[in-house]
Parts: C-alpha cells; sequence; structure tokens
C-alpha cells in the first residue's frame, strides 16, 4: 500500500510541475460520464470543453447522456450512472436538505435561463400587453396550459415560484404539462395542445422568431426579481463519486475551467465551438442567444457563499417548510479553488 501511495504521489508532483492533472498524466483517456437535459445554451462551457479539446488536453473522454429533466439528471448523478451532470443548485440544496449525497464542486452558469413563451393567441386571449407590469402578465395566467419538462424540474420550480411570489396557487390557476425537453415543447406548441412553456433558448427564442408568440418572463434579461444573482447550474456529483474519482473529477474542473476562461477570453473563437451543438435555430437567432447567453458563464468555478444564499432564498419562496442545509454540505469547493489557482492564476 505505501508503495502505491507513493508513486501516485510522484505522479501528482510531475503532473503539477508540467501544468496538467493527474487524469492527463496517464496513457489511456479515463471516460467521464456527463448527465445533460437535452440540448440548451446554458451547457456554453460543456460544448467549449468538448469543441475546444480542453477534455480532451486533461486526459479525459467525455460521453454526453441524454436525460429527461433536471430531477433525472440528479437521480443519474447520485445513483451512480453518470459521474457528473450540470443542472440547477437547488437539486442539490434540496436532496441534501432531505438527506441526499449530492454535492456540488463547481459552478457552471450564473444566470437563471429558463424563460415563459407564450403564443400569440394565448396572449390575446388573457388580454396581456406590453405595457402591463410582469405581476399583471403573471397574474392573467388562469387556466392556461403551460408545459414543463417533469415534475420537480427547474422548469417545473420556476413557474410554481413565479406563480406563488404573487399569490397564485399553481396547482390550481394552471395546468402545468409534463412535455419532455426543447423539441417536444415546440411542437407542442404550434399543434395547440399547450399556450406555452418554460424552457430555455434556442427553443424560447424559435417561437419568437417564427412570430408565433412572446417571451413573457425571462430573467436573463433581468426583469424576474426572485432570480436576480441566482446562479442556475452547478456541476453536481455524489459523495462517492468524489471520494473515489477525485483526480477525474479535478482534472474536469480543469477542463471547464478553460472553457470558461475562453469564453470570456475569446468569445468569437467560443460561439464557433458552440454552433456545432446547438443546430435547430438560424444563423441570426443562434448569434443573438449566445451573445446574451455568454454573459452567463462564470469567470471562476469556485461557488460563493452569497450564490448558495440567494437560491436557498429563491428555492425557499416555494417551499412549504423551509430548508435550511450547511453550506459545507452543498459544496465542496477544493476542486474548484485548484483549477482556478492553475488556470486563472485566483
Amino acid at each position: 500500500m505505501v508503495a502505491r501511495v507513493t508513486r501516485w504521489m510522484v505522479v501528482m508532483l510531475a503532473a503539477a510541475a508540467l501544468g496538467s492533472s493527474p487524469a492527463s498524466a496517464q496513457s489511456q483517456p479515463q471516460k467521464l460520464t456527463i448527465a445533460l437535459a437535452g440540448k440548451a445554451l446554458a451547457f456554453i462551457i460543456q460544448y467549449v470543453a468538448i469543441g475546444g479539446g480542453f477534455y480532451k488536453e486533461e486526459g479525459i473522454d467525455p460521453e454526453i447522456v441524454y436525460v429527461a429533466s433536471g430531477t433525472r439528471q440528479a437521480a443519474a448523478a447520485m445513483g451512480g450512472s453518470a459521474d457528473i451532470t450540470q443542472v440547477g443548485l437547488p437539486h442539490g440544496l434540496e436532496a441534501v436538505a432531505h438527506g441526499g449525497t449530492l454535492v456540488a464542486i463547481g459552478t457552471a452558469f450564473d444566470k437563471y435561463p429558463i424563460a415563459l413563451v407564450l403564443t400569440n393567441d394565448a396572449i390575446k386571449r388573457m388580454g396581456i400587453t406590453p405595457s402591463m407590469s410582469l405581476d399583471e402578465k403573471i397574474k392573467r395566467l388562469h387556466g392556461l396550459r403551460i408545459g414543463i419538462t417533469s415534475p420537480g424540474s427547474s422548469t417545473d420550480e420556476f413557474m410554481r415560484t413565479i406563480m406563488q411570489v404573487r399569490g397564485m396557487d399553481p396547482a390550481t390557476a394552471v395546468r402545468l404539462q409534463p412535455i419532455g425537453i426543447g423539441a417536444p415543447m415546440v411542437a407542442a406548441t404550434e399543434g395547440g395542445s399547450i399556450d406555452g412553456f418554460a424552457f430555455m433558448s434556442p427553443f424560447t427564442d424559435m417561437i419568437v422568431s417564427k412570430h408565433e408568440g412572446q417571451i413573457i418572463a425571462d430573467p436573463m434579461q433581468d426583469n424576474v426579481p426572485e432570480y436576480k444573482d441566482v446562479p442556475y447550474q452547478v456541476i453536481l456529483t455524489s459523495r462517492g463519486t468524489l471520494e473515489t474519482k477525485r483526480p477525474l473529477l479535478l482534472a474536469t474542473e480543469r477542463a471547464l475551467t478553460k472553457a470558461m476562461k475562453l469564453c470570456h477570453d475569446d468569445p468569437a473563437a467560443a460561439k464557433r465551438l458552440v454552433r456545432a451543438f446547438v443546430t435547430d435555430s438560424s444563423d441570426a437567432d443562434y448569434s443573438a442567444a449566445f451573445d446574451t447567453y455568454v454573459k452567463g458563464v462564470p469567470t471562476t468555478p469556485v461557488i460563493s457563499r452569497t450564490q448558495v444564499a440567494n437560491t436557498l432564498k429563491m428555492v425557499n419562496l416555494a417551499e412549504k417548510t423551509p430548508i435550511d442545509p450547511p453550506f459545507d454540505k452543498v459544496v465542496d469547493n477544493s476542486l474548484a479553488e485548484q483549477a482556478a489557482k492553475a488556470i486563472l492564476s485566483k
């Protein structure tokens, strides 16, 4: 055992001297399974890390598995079928508060990109006008059929929060219909089975660009007060994976930190890389959406206590029994801090 530990320490020291991760010092790339809920621009750093070769530089062979919602992403990470997932911090808070083993090891997208889009017909029926306040627009949603990805997902939480904050009961005010991710929402809206949906770009933008509807609430535009300064997504893993695959996760954080750096240093290059992963929108729609979403890319992978506090405050707006999990149970910044020091010199 002592000999094996000593050899590993030598590998660690050699990798550090070369400015590389322990994973990249190995001859064979390590498989990294990433659970994502479909394709969306909030996953910018994943696309840049893959397309820019940053995972490869760190000795990682990434594999994306697509699941139907954030709840299933969290379950995949907790159950070990995925090494990491990039998902809303509320999933980690809820899991820890109820005895789960998820832990956030780095931030991934620092704005809340879920928006509510309604069809032109629904807007007309409800008497919603551009000059109305957000409060008035939300209060006029009564009776509408709103698509979400699944119960308990970030889209579900978003809809429930924006209504409950304004004194509405989501159980009776609207019909929240599980549709799935992305394209099925657009199809259901265009087919008339729902009046709109809550999701991310480019799918919400598709409805607008086709002149079929309008976005009613959009935290990315800073017009939803309860989501101000609330980070949307973090990198979640299980405590077991963190314990048994620490070198792999350190290499992962390094790759993602390199992706963050490129997004800020050369956004044009990042835009070209991400385009290969986002193919469902026109060049004009993609360009406009990317320019908005790149602003949500973190400047550091380290999760702050303020971010957790703001997210917890937002989550408790819709909780019957408030939760208050300790920061150190929710977050382990040790790998993100190492990556930030090595890649960002901070």
